[in-house]
């Protein structure tokens, strides 16, 4: 595995969905789940192994992904908030990928993140050399992000709902951004998946 290989993604997809009313990681756009599609651009982006976070709807969610390569992990703490699924997929990287040299986080609810915005984040990081990368859109910067494995540790503290937000903000002066304006769209809602859902197909 060379050097650009060596680079995980984690797929938080352990939520409740409770704005939604339905797991929305398992809402259909152009005949695909939101998860099923946001696995198959991380496996497609060819940078390192693609974990899954699950939890809520657990058994539902996995059956949507059963075969396709991935990693899936459960965590049973998911109802304490996103930080515990950041947890448990970066100790999932650091327990069964140790080559890893960092990690891509990414949410199931961002139907315009594809393999290409993964590797212009990784790809990023390579030529600034600064740790974390973030993807920019409404004044703001968020996930997808890219952190190095030198952050694992600082990921494994997040508790509750606090996510990687907070340490962007708190390392701005390591961050380097990447332009991701369609970042802006996710799905919360049923208003957010109809109108995205028409736009998209």
């Amino acid at each position: 595995m060379n050097a650009v290989e060596e680079h995980a993604i984690v797929i938080l997809a352990a939520g409740a969905s409770s704005r939604m009313g339905q797991p929305k990681q398992l809402l259909e756009i152009k005949g695909k789940t939101l998860l099923r599609h946001v696995a198959e651009e991380a496996i497609s982006a060819s940078i390192g192994p693609v974990i899954v976070v699950v939890g809520a709807f657990s058994e539902l969610v996995e059956k949507a992904i059963k075969d396709i390569s991935v990693k899936k992990v459960v965590n049973l703490d998911w109802k304490q908030g996103m930080g515990t699924s950041i947890q448990k997929g970066i100790l999932e990287v650091q327990n069964q990928y140790p080559h890893c040299q960092g990690a891509i986080l990414m949410l199931s609810d961002q139907p315009y993140v594809d393999a290409t915005l993964l590797n212009k984040l990784l790809q990023a990081h390579l030529d600034s050399k600064k740790p974390i990368v973030a993807s920019s859109y409404q004044n703001t910067l968020g996930v997808p992000v890219y952190f190095h494995a030198s952050y694992f540790p600082h990921l494994c503290q997040l508790e509750g709902f606090v996510g990687a937000r907070k340490l962007i903000r708190q390392h701005k002066e390591k961050v380097e951004r990447v332009d991701f304006p369609s970042g802006k769209f996710d799905i919360d809602t049923p208003e957010d998946y109809q109108k995205i859902k028409k736009k998209m197909e």
